[in-house]
Protein backbone atom coordinates (compact mmCIF):
# COMPACT_ATOMS: atom_id res chain seq x y z
CA UNK A 1 0.00 0.00 0.00
CA UNK A 2 2.83 2.38 0.89
CA UNK A 3 4.53 1.80 -2.50
CA UNK A 4 1.23 2.46 -4.32
CA UNK A 5 0.86 5.81 -2.53
CA UNK A 6 4.43 6.76 -3.38
CA UNK A 7 3.85 5.79 -7.03
CA UNK A 8 0.63 7.82 -7.19
CA UNK A 9 2.38 10.80 -5.62
CA UNK A 10 5.09 10.69 -8.28
CA UNK A 11 2.52 10.37 -11.08
CA UNK A 12 0.57 13.35 -9.78
CA UNK A 13 3.61 15.52 -9.00
CA UNK A 14 5.59 14.84 -12.20
CA UNK A 15 3.42 16.95 -14.57
CA UNK A 16 3.34 19.80 -12.05
CA UNK A 17 7.13 19.77 -11.65
CA UNK A 18 7.66 19.61 -15.42
CA UNK A 19 5.22 22.45 -16.16
CA UNK A 20 6.45 25.85 -17.31
CA UNK A 21 6.74 28.33 -14.40
CA UNK A 22 3.85 30.75 -14.01
CA UNK A 23 3.84 33.88 -16.18
CA UNK A 24 5.26 34.63 -19.58
CA UNK A 25 8.96 34.65 -20.29
CA UNK A 26 8.90 38.48 -20.29
CA UNK A 27 7.10 38.57 -16.93
CA UNK A 28 9.64 36.18 -15.40
CA UNK A 29 12.51 38.22 -16.85
CA UNK A 30 11.09 41.40 -15.35
CA UNK A 31 11.19 39.79 -11.91
CA UNK A 32 14.90 39.03 -12.21
CA UNK A 33 17.29 41.86 -11.34
CA UNK A 34 18.92 43.38 -14.41
CA UNK A 35 22.59 42.63 -14.86
CA UNK A 36 24.83 45.68 -14.53
CA UNK A 37 27.74 45.63 -16.95
CA UNK A 38 30.53 48.20 -16.84
CA UNK A 39 32.31 48.83 -20.12
CA UNK A 40 35.73 50.26 -19.25
CA UNK A 41 37.38 52.47 -21.86
CA UNK A 42 40.90 53.79 -21.31
CA UNK A 43 41.77 54.63 -24.94
CA UNK A 44 40.89 57.45 -27.29
CA UNK A 45 43.29 58.93 -29.85
CA UNK A 46 45.46 55.86 -30.36
CA UNK A 47 42.60 53.39 -30.83
CA UNK A 48 39.38 54.87 -32.23
CA UNK A 49 38.12 51.39 -33.02
CA UNK A 50 38.10 50.57 -29.30
CA UNK A 51 36.05 53.74 -28.68
CA UNK A 52 33.47 52.71 -31.26
CA UNK A 53 33.34 49.14 -29.90
CA UNK A 54 32.88 50.27 -26.29
CA UNK A 55 29.93 52.52 -27.16
CA UNK A 56 28.42 49.97 -29.54
CA UNK A 57 28.64 47.20 -26.96
CA UNK A 58 27.09 49.47 -24.33
CA UNK A 59 24.13 50.19 -26.62
CA UNK A 60 23.73 46.48 -27.37
CA UNK A 61 23.73 45.67 -23.65
CA UNK A 62 20.93 48.19 -23.11
CA UNK A 63 18.91 46.54 -25.88
CA UNK A 64 19.35 43.24 -24.03
CA UNK A 65 17.80 44.82 -20.91
CA UNK A 66 21.07 45.08 -19.00
CA UNK A 67 22.07 48.16 -17.08
CA UNK A 68 25.16 49.55 -18.85
CA UNK A 69 27.74 52.02 -17.60
CA UNK A 70 30.61 53.33 -19.68
CA UNK A 71 33.53 54.00 -17.30
CA UNK A 72 36.10 56.33 -18.83
CA UNK A 73 39.61 56.73 -17.48
CA UNK A 74 43.17 57.50 -18.65
CA UNK A 75 42.82 58.68 -22.32
CA UNK A 76 39.19 57.50 -22.51
CA UNK A 77 38.07 60.60 -20.60
CA UNK A 78 38.47 62.59 -23.83
CA UNK A 79 35.30 60.96 -25.13
CA UNK A 80 33.37 62.93 -22.49
CA UNK A 81 35.04 66.27 -23.37
CA UNK A 82 32.40 68.47 -25.01
CA UNK A 83 35.14 70.74 -26.38
CA UNK A 84 36.22 68.06 -28.87
CA UNK A 85 34.35 68.74 -32.11
CA UNK A 86 32.48 65.52 -33.04
CA UNK A 87 32.57 66.44 -36.74
CA UNK A 88 36.35 66.07 -36.75
CA UNK A 89 36.50 62.82 -34.81
CA UNK A 90 37.97 60.12 -37.02
CA UNK A 91 38.21 56.38 -36.71
CA UNK A 92 41.64 54.81 -36.65
CA UNK A 93 43.27 54.94 -40.07
CA UNK A 94 40.71 57.32 -41.62
CA UNK A 95 41.95 60.49 -43.29
CA UNK A 96 38.61 62.30 -43.18
CA UNK A 97 35.39 61.76 -41.19
CA UNK A 98 33.09 59.30 -42.94
CA UNK A 99 30.03 60.99 -44.45
CA UNK A 100 26.79 59.66 -43.01
CA UNK A 101 28.55 57.92 -40.12
CA UNK A 102 27.66 59.10 -36.62
CA UNK A 103 30.53 60.59 -34.67
CA UNK A 104 31.67 59.20 -31.33
CA UNK A 105 29.91 62.10 -29.59
CA UNK A 106 26.64 61.37 -31.39
CA UNK A 107 26.90 57.66 -30.53
CA UNK A 108 27.65 58.54 -26.91
CA UNK A 109 24.61 60.85 -26.79
CA UNK A 110 22.45 58.01 -28.16
CA UNK A 111 23.85 55.64 -25.51
CA UNK A 112 22.90 58.11 -22.76
CA UNK A 113 19.46 58.77 -24.28
CA UNK A 114 18.81 55.00 -24.34
CA UNK A 115 19.50 54.80 -20.59
CA UNK A 116 23.25 54.25 -20.41
CA UNK A 117 25.40 55.89 -17.74
CA UNK A 118 28.74 57.57 -18.38
CA UNK A 119 31.11 57.79 -15.43
CA UNK A 120 34.40 59.66 -15.79
CA UNK A 121 37.43 59.21 -13.54
CA UNK A 122 37.76 62.62 -11.84
CA UNK A 123 41.53 62.34 -11.43
CA UNK A 124 42.03 61.37 -15.08
CA UNK A 125 39.77 64.21 -16.26
CA UNK A 126 41.77 66.68 -14.18
CA UNK A 127 45.05 65.29 -15.56
CA UNK A 128 43.70 65.65 -19.12
CA UNK A 129 42.62 69.24 -18.41
CA UNK A 130 38.89 68.51 -18.61
CA UNK A 131 36.91 70.51 -16.04
CA UNK A 132 33.52 69.23 -14.90
CA UNK A 133 31.82 72.07 -16.79
CA UNK A 134 33.28 70.69 -20.07
CA UNK A 135 31.76 67.21 -19.70
CA UNK A 136 29.20 66.15 -22.28
CA UNK A 137 25.59 66.18 -21.09
CA UNK A 138 24.88 63.07 -19.03
CA UNK A 139 28.48 62.33 -18.04
CA UNK A 140 29.43 62.47 -14.35
CA UNK A 141 32.73 62.54 -12.50
CA UNK A 142 33.61 59.79 -10.02
CA UNK A 143 36.04 59.83 -7.15
CA UNK A 144 38.26 56.76 -6.67
CA UNK A 145 35.84 55.54 -3.97
CA UNK A 146 32.83 55.95 -6.29
CA UNK A 147 34.67 54.19 -9.12
CA UNK A 148 35.62 51.31 -6.83
CA UNK A 149 32.01 50.94 -5.68
CA UNK A 150 30.80 50.98 -9.30
CA UNK A 151 33.22 48.22 -10.29
CA UNK A 152 32.61 46.08 -7.21
CA UNK A 153 28.82 46.22 -7.57
CA UNK A 154 28.77 45.36 -11.28
CA UNK A 155 27.92 41.95 -12.69
CA UNK A 156 30.76 42.14 -15.19
CA UNK A 157 33.47 44.52 -16.39
CA UNK A 158 34.48 44.55 -20.05
CA UNK A 159 37.74 46.30 -20.89
CA UNK A 160 38.60 48.26 -24.04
Amino acid sequence: MKSILIGLSILIAAPVLAAEPAGTKAERASLQPARHVVVHLSRFDEDRHAVMMAISLGRTLLKQNAKATLFLDVEGVKLADSRIDPRTAKAQGEREPVAGKASDAEELAAFIKEGGNVVVCAHCAMTAGIPEAALRKGATLATPEQAAKLLLESSAVIDY
